[in-house]
């Protein structure tokens, strides 16, 4: 055990010294990720959406509208456009400058209170859906709050103190509800799984990367006889698994540490635990995809670990529940480790929970790097006695 440890750990220093006079390599595996992360980062800023353009028309001009209009421009999320007719606001709409609009009859005022008042007519693009929520979420809470205002003037006019009226409003509309977070943060929702999914596909290709160096560079029974494919190839896992733990642990200080998103009982030290395994499965995976797919050519081990890690966020169940998807996605998604790590990652900083469905999520990561470790070994074993006859 000795030896393979010190086998391994030089594996692990060797890697550190190509990676720093390599300046490819260095570019690639760790100067552009860092670049990526701090734009991911910095595209969510503070993780809320303000000022999303969105079109008013409001024909009326009447003190009633100028007041709902007031109610409406005052929100944060909003930057307003004013447009003298809804053809006008449809065409900027269909023209990317707005993502909405509400529109004001021309009467609206004339008639308001009566049997023949007009709706104030809401309109949202849904091909950028999460800004349409927030718009629609944000005007109607506005619109919500106006009626509030207009029932408790109408309650007091009726001879009711200020506190009954206001009581008298709100029980009035105590059913209406919206269902949504209106201050939702997208820092919080998104950036968590975009980082563990970035990382994990620059994880699985450095160790892929690497042990396919030592094939092109003819250093290949150099390398087996130095360090065995074991403690090589662990040597290269554990290595990259550290680097790319370190962003990792930058992540969770920024979001759990300066951020304070983070449930007051979570174990931040298990969450970076969770990391570590994380990245050693992915390890595990380049392992496995590299001696199975490098019998046909080397660059096709590269491929098969894209495909693999890539194109895989809609199958995981963060954005789209795994329960409503089709039995084959669902399968597919249960195939994926990044899969089992959002949801162990949810559990740890959402929920400060280390039972259920953590260890659920845990047990799962440990089988997959089990059956990885296998499938790697009896690959590289029938590619090395195909390579000594």
């Amino acid at each position: 055990m000795k030896n393979f440890i010190r086998k391994a750990a030089r594996q692990g220093v060797k890697e550190a010294l190509f990676l720093i006079h390599d300046k490819k390599a260095l570019l690639v595996f760790v100067i552009l990720p860092a670049m990526w992360l701090i734009l991911y980062f910095g595209m969510f800023s503070r993780g809320l959406m303000t000022e999303l353009p969105f079109g008013i028309v409001n024909p009326d001009q009447s003190a009633l509208t100028e007041e709902i209009e007031s109610r409406i421009t005052a929100i944060p999320s909003l930057k307003t456009f004013h447009y003298p007719d809804t053809t006008s606001a449809l065409k900027a709409a269909r023209a990317g400058d707005i993502l909405g609009f509400m529109a004001f009859d021309a009467q609206f005022t004339k008639r308001f209170g009566t049997a023949q008042t007009q709706p104030i007519e809401l309109y949202f693009d849904r091909n950028l859906y999460p800004a349409s929520v927030t718009l629609e979420l944000d005007i109607k809470a506005a619109i919500i709050d106006f009626v509030y205002d207009i029932w408790e003037g109408v309650a007091q006019t009726a001879g009711t103190s200020g506190a009954q009226a206001r009581d008298a409003a709100r029980l009035i509309t105590v059913n209406n509800v919206t269902i949504g977070n209106i201050a939702f943060n997208y820092l919080t929702y998104l950036i968590g799984t975009l980082v563990a999914g970035i990382l994990q596909l620059l994880c699985a290709l450095a160790v892929v990367t690497s042990i396919v160096r030592e094939k092109l560079t003819g250093n290949w029974q150099a390398w087996l006889a130095e360090s065995g494919v074991a403690a090589g190839v662990a040597g290269k896992i554990v290595f990259y698994a550290g680097l790319y733990l370190i962003f990792a642990f930058l992540f969770i200080i920024y979001v759990a540490g300066y951020q304070g998103f983070v449930h007051v009982t979570t174990p931040v030290f298990l969450w970076i635990a969770t990391y570590a395994l994380f990245f050693i499965v992915l390890g595990c995976a380049a392992f496995a995809a590299t001696f199975v797919i490098i019998r046909v050519t080397p660059v096709f081990a590269w491929v098969g670990v894209v495909v693999y890690c890539a194109p895989i966020y809609p199958f995981t169940g963060f954005s789209f529940p795994a329960e409503s998807m089709d039995v084959t996605a669902r399968v597919f998604g249960q195939c994926l480790p990044l899969t089992h790590f959002i949801r162990a990652q949810g559990s740890l900083w959402f929920l400060g929970e280390t039972g259920g469905l953590y260890s659920s999520a845990i047990v799962a990561l440990v089988t997959f790097a089990i059956v990885f470790i296998a499938i790697g070994t009896l690959a590289f074993k029938a590619f090395d006695l195909e390579h000594r006859l």
